[in-house]
């Protein structure tokens, strides 16, 4: 059904309910002999029809917004001059931008994380991840970014450009700034390119440089806004917190790490942000130690401190896993081999003995013999100088 039509539908439907609403009100201060039983019962019924005349009202704004789109949403040039002028770029093609309905958003959503991971990319991280230790067996991963990402989702990029909620508002300094940090997004993404087959630390690494470049360009337009407003208040979202609060712990850590690193990092680069385009950091050892070395893992430092995370706390996870010099990871036959190379002999000895904890937790030796055969684990922490080799091999199947 088209959104003009369903929008009068609605319409209709909302009349037809405060009509009805309007009709017992009249009759229950007519009939003034009911009880105070029936009075309960009816103010009650009149709540529920209420609360659903507001949600009716809600889709009718969205539906509304929809039907009077009619196609792309104007960028002024001021706005693009503003984005391009931060950046020190020009949009090699023109920033398209169209509202969209709730589910067209969450589309895009699942778009942009199979863009980033591959068409079954995180179902297969779902795997890996598990049996290295980094999150609990049968997560569904996909589901939980996605999550993240459309819970109070106001924008997101697409394949064609950006799509805006439906009842977007450009004068509310939330929306006007989700724009902003989107419309510096897709300007970034023409000039960043990150190969299909680059590893995980180098995806994420140019996911911080991205997002951190973007969260500069809005602080600058909140600034700007703030300088000609007076004091102004985004909004908070305590409901997107306590979601990512639900997460396992990695899941936490790769989502966290554009916005607690990303900053950082640039403000200790001299280079401008085409400079940065042009040479990307290609690990998250970079993003975490500015001035590191370019070397790119699979997991990188990130996932070692994903891994530390499990058994530690943020801060010495932080400093031992800054010890990270390379990893390789290999996935065969429902079985995983991870080597990490660190500073340190010492360093390799505490990692190993962290992991040994995270994966006791993960697959309990006493356990193993009471499970069938094909989901019996037999895993191992090796330590060969300062290198630690992570095993965890199907028994059924071992192949490492």
């Amino acid at each position: 059904m088209k959104p003009t039509r369903l929008l009068a539908c609605l319409v209709y439907v909302t009349a037809v309910i405060s009509g009805w609403l309007y009709g017992l009100h009249w009759k229950n201060t007519a009939q003034s002999s009911n009880t105070e039983k029936d009075t309960t019962e009816e103010s009650s019924v009149i709540r529920e029809q209420e609360e659903e005349i507001e949600l009716l009202r809600e889709e009718n704004a969205v539906l509304r917004s929809l039907a009077q789109g009619g196609g792309d949403y104007p960028i002024s040039a001021e706005q693009q001059a503003f984005i391009e002028d931060q950046l020190g770029l020009k949009f090699r093609s023109t920033p398209r931008v169209k509202k969209a309905s709730p589910e067209e958003l969450s589309d895009a959503v699942l778009g942009e994380l199979t863009h980033l991971y591959g068409e079954s990319g995180l179902d297969e991280r779902s795997i890996l991840w598990g049996l290295l230790g980094l999150i609990p067996l049968e997560q569904n991963v996909r589901g939980q970014f996605h999550a993240v990402g459309t819970e109070g989702i106001r924008g997101t990029l697409s394949a064609d450009g950006i799509l805006i909620a439906a009842d977007f508002d450009s004068e509310h300094v939330r929306d006007a700034s989700a724009l902003v940090r989107l419309l510096a997004q897709l300007l970034i993404d023409q000039y960043l390119v990150t190969p299909p087959s680059a590893s995980d630390d180098t995806r994420w690494a140019h996911v911080a440089l991205r997002d951190g470049l973007a969260a500069q360009v809005t602080s600058a337009f909140q600034a700007r806004q703030a300088r000609l407003l007076g004091t102004l208040s985004t909004g908070g979202d305590s409901r997107s917190a306590e979601l990512l609060a639900s997460m396992p712990t990695f899941v936490q850590e790769v989502i966290l790490f554009p916005p607690q690193y990303s900053l950082n990092y640039l403000d200790s680069e001299s280079l401008t942000p085409r400079e940065l385009l042009e040479n990307p950091p290609v690990s998250t050892a970079q993003i975490f130690r500015p001035g590191y070395e370019r070397q790119a893992g699979t997991l990188g430092q990130l996932g070692l401190y994903g891994l530390l995370r499990q058994s530690l706390s943020a801060e010495e996870a932080l400093a031992l896993s800054s010890s990270w010099q390379d990893d390789l990871i290999k996935y065969e036959e429902n079985s995983s081999s991870w080597e990490v190379t660190v500073s340190t002999v010492e360093d390799a000895r505490l990692i190993v003995a962290a992991a040994k904890t995270t994966l006791e937790a993960s697959f309990p030796r006493g356990e193993q013999e009471t499970l069938p055969l094909f989901l019996q684990r037999d895993w191992k922490v090796l330590q060969e100088g300062n290198r630690v080799v992570m095993i965890n091999n199907s028994v059924e199947t071992p192949a490492f």
